[in-house]
């Protein structure tokens, strides 16, 4: 669905969202929706969900556990840190026996070598990619309880950070939401009496139709 408006006759403008194949008359029968109504609707529902500390606490984990299987690099690169550090321990030990040669002696420097230049790599690693711990990921969350609903940007950042999609039937809407299995079917005649005339109110008027740009 695409953002559209039009003015009616006594000259107010009204923001709705319509099938892009019912503009095109491609056989789509779904009414234009209006736009403050079913955006009101999804930033009611993700707020809600935002304020259960369970969801809180699996996102948190989820979070957490992603990054370790996004970031293949930089536990090979600390399991090939691990084994140089061994090797080196292993190289000191048999020179504290005795066992001290120049080949001994070359392979302990190029060991050494080694553990530096992988040290390097792990810190860069890190820095590019930085690890966040738990605390830190639910901070983040946290800090979106604080938002201030009435401004336009913080609506933004609420929906651009966790709704996916939006899909609207004549009965229900469907807001999928930005983490696995996330989804809330809203049913509109639950949510009628609190809407009121303006749920009803769905077809835009008529007179000096403007297309708007998608949302």
């Amino acid at each position: 669905m695409v953002g559209e408006s039009g003015t009616s006759r006594n000259q107010n403008v009204h923001h709705y969202y319509k099938c892009v194949n019912n503009k095109k008359r491609r056989g789509c029968t779904k009414k234009a929706v209006k736009k403050v109504w079913i955006e009101n609707i999804v930033i009611d529902e993700t707020a809600k969900l935002l304020q259960d500390d369970k969801f809180i606490f699996n996102v948190t984990e989820a979070a957490y556990a992603l990054q370790q299987e996004e970031n293949v690099s930089l536990p090979k690169l600390q399991q090939e840190l691990s084994d140089v550090e061994q090797g080196i321990k292993n190289l000191v030990d048999a020179i504290q026996q005795g066992l001290f040669s120049k080949s001994t002696k070359s392979r302990l420097d190029e060991l050494e070598a080694e553990k530096e230049k992988l040290e390097l790599a792990i810190v860069r690693e890190e820095i590019s990619h930085p690890f966040l711990t738990r605390e830190k990921i639910r901070f983040w969350l946290l800090k979106f309880r604080m938002l201030d609903l009435s401004l336009l940007d913080h609506k933004k950042r609420l929906v651009d950070s966790f709704v996916n999609s939006v899909h609207v039937f004549d009965d229900r809407l469907v807001i999928t939401f930005n983490y696995k299995d996330g989804s809330k079917t809203v049913m509109l005649k639950d949510i009628q009496d609190k809407l009121g005339s303006d749920l009803m109110a769905l077809l835009p008027p008529k007179k000096q139709m403007k297309s708007g740009q998608a949302k």
